[in-house]
């Protein structure tokens, strides 16, 4: 987890509504990193157990799993054809 200063903490500790919009100034990877764990922690509860955390990762996971294949396999898909296939 990176170490974030106190103030940008805040910046994202009062997102908790509307997190998925959240657009960091300095496009810090840092800063969304901490936003995503927040999200996580506060959706997860002081109750949470393993099958919940599991839970959360298997949907971070699907969260990656979409990312990679909405933007960056379609670029791909492009190099593909620019350069050919690996094989």
């Amino acid at each position: 987890m990176p170490y974030l200063r106190d103030e940008d903490k805040d910046e994202v500790n009062a997102l908790r509504v509307g997190v998925a919009f959240y657009m960091p100034q300095d496009r810090s990877l840092g800063r969304l990193t901490y936003a995503i764990y927040r999200l996580a922690h506060n959706y997860l509860g002081p109750s949470a157990g393993f099958a919940d955390y599991a839970e959360v990762l298997g949907c971070l996971e699907a969260a990656k799993l979409e990312l990679y294949r909405r933007k960056v396999a379609p670029y791909e898909d492009t190099k593909i054809t620019t350069n050919g296939d690996v094989l």
